[in-house]
């Protein structure tokens, strides 16, 4: 079981982080906390449906940042961007004073 897990999010990893992420360490901040929802899951802090929101948030932010970088607007957007993902990272290390919702 714990192969197939581990061989599971190798190929969701390759597949997620597919793209280059160079600008503001975006690729870095968005590993990090793949992994800490992980290991919170696991570990029993998150609940499935939490967790599943948070990947929902890392999605919206990913493709955001892949838009505003092929529209050539990223450094306008970019201080929304990062505010996004410390957002995120709050619900995910502070659940208790910052309940998980669907970043907009």
């Amino acid at each position: 079981m714990q192969i197939r897990s581990a061989i599971l999010f190798l190929v969701l990893s390759l597949a997620f982080f597919g793209t280059a992420f160079s600008q503001d360490g975006i690729s870095e901040k968005l590993a990090e906390q793949q992994n800490a929802i992980r290991f919170r899951l696991a570990r029993g802090d998150l609940t499935a449906g939490e967790a599943s929101t948070l990947n929902a948030n890392l999605a919206y932010v990913r493709n955001l940042y892949e838009r505003t970088v092929q529209e050539e607007t990223y450094r306008l957007d970019r201080g929304r961007i990062l505010g996004l993902l410390d957002r995120n990272s709050l619900m995910i290390h502070q659940k208790q004073h910052n309940p998980v919702v669907r970043l907009k």
